[in-house]
């Protein structure tokens, strides 16, 4: 099991680093819906720590360029359980989706130009996890004090249903369940687990 906490850089459209959003950038709720067939795929950024600086104040600047393409459901900075990390989280209708929007960012000269080429010397090294959901998440308002994220490695197939029973029996009025993932592509049976937590401390009573 791996375990980190992160502050959101985006709220609610609008980040608490005052990165431009557009209107493709949405929230996650603590509630969901029925699965669907939409595609998620969950990138981590290890950065070079002379170097965070430096990034967030590019992102602040030029991220909107990104989520002008295809849906960021959250963006967050790490704060517990890693260093020097940014995670973000984008929705796809599908896979050929996907395979569309990277092919247009490898078209779009503003982004490469302004933003992508830029931050390539910033980063040590970057993970990639493609998810589908157990439940879907759904748009949000309201304040959070932190995001955590736990990455499990399942050791059976049939493990959805009591993993889903078991994080729904751990929500309280202090932390919401945000979102219930599996892989589909990367490490192979892991199920993704964030939760919304009220304020940081919070999270020492999850586990």
């Amino acid at each position: 099991m791996y375990r980190h906490v992160a502050t959101r850089v985006y709220n609610q459209g609008k980040s608490l680093l005052s990165l431009a959003a557009s209107t493709t950038s949405r929230t996650f709720s603590c509630s969901a819906s029925v699965r669907s067939d939409k595609v998620y795929e969950l990138r981590t950024y290890s950065l070079v720590p002379q170097k965070v600086g430096e990034f967030l104040q590019l992102s602040k600047e030029k991220f909107h360029l990104r989520t002008n393409h295809s849906v960021m459901l959250g963006y967050w900075t790490t704060e517990l359980g890693g260093l020097n990390q940014v995670v973000h989280l984008w929705e796809y209708g599908s896979l050929s989706e996907r395979a569309g929007v990277r092919a247009k960012l490898g078209g779009d000269q503003e982004w490469q130009k302004e933003y992508f080429q830029k931050i390539l010397p910033m980063l040590q090294h970057q993970d990639n996890l493609t998810l589908t959901s157990i439940f879907d998440p759904v748009p949000v308002t309201g304040p959070s004090g932190a995001y955590e994220l736990w990455q499990l490695n399942m050791k059976s197939t049939d493990w959805k249903e009591q993993l889903l029973q078991l994080v729904k029996g751990l929500q309280s009025d202090h932390r919401k369940l945000c979102g219930v993932f599996q892989s589909e592509f990367g490490p192979m049976n892991s199920a993704v687990v964030i939760w919304s937590h009220r304020d940081i401390d919070q999270s020492r009573q999850l586990v």
